[in-house]
């Protein structure tokens, strides 16, 4: 078998979402890993601690962007403990983190303004997406972009296995004055489908 059959079959498998390709080979994904159920229980201390230092990157007044994903998802139980920040707009497409913010101990009113993006609903993570989506973060602009990918690569930046998430990540950080990555150490290294923010764009990790 030549080189460049190995290397098509590869593509081929990952892009069907059966493995992923690192550095000198792949390796399979296992199928409860693309849960968000499972997801967001996973390496959960790691990602507690993740959210708890990005909170240095946000004061009050702020409008801050969050796609969806497994960390974003906890960033808002975060946000929604006692960080002294008060006044932010949170501009979303996951339903999951409006749910969280809402449900704060504290009075949403005086600590979030939570903003859903437009959008068709998807679930698994329970999320808004598609052109409208696109379409509405460009009407936004924010101090902050709190992002989760499913890849990072010093050399290609963060990732997404899916498109359509790459898409709403992508314009996210266009409208965005400053980046921040979301990334535990299983993310690192990793191959994804598309880039949506080069590493000399990230302004946090």
């Amino acid at each position: 078998v030549s080189r460049q059959t190995v290397r098509r079959d590869l593509i081929e498998m990952e892009q069907s979402g059966i493995l992923r390709r690192i550095r000198g080979g792949a390796v399979p994904i296992e199928t409860e890993d693309r849960e968000f159920s499972v997801r967001i229980k996973q390496r959960l201390r790691e990602k507690r601690a993740i959210c708890v230092a990005a909170l240095q990157l946000l004061k009050s007044h702020q409008t801050i962007f969050m796609d969806a994903g497994s960390t974003t998802a906890i960033m808002a139980e975060v946000l929604g403990g006692p960080t002294g920040l008060t006044d932010l707009t949170v501009i979303t497409n996951s339903l999951e983190i409006a749910l969280r913010l809402a449900q704060t101990a504290e009075t949403l009113e005086d600590k979030f303004r939570v903003q859903l993006l437009r959008g068709t609903v998807k679930r698994d993570p329970l999320e808004v997406w598609g052109g409208a989506t696109v379409a509405d973060i460009h009407s936004y602009r924010a101090d902050l972009a709190l992002l989760s990918p499913f890849t990072i690569d010093a050399a290609s930046g963060a990732m997404n296995y899916h498109l359509h998430g790459a898409e709403i990540a992508e314009a996210m950080v266009r409208r965005s004055s400053q980046v921040a990555i979301l990334a535990d150490h299983s993310k690192i290294g990793m191959t994804g489908r598309a880039c949506f923010c080069p590493t000399d764009e990230i302004d946090g990790l």
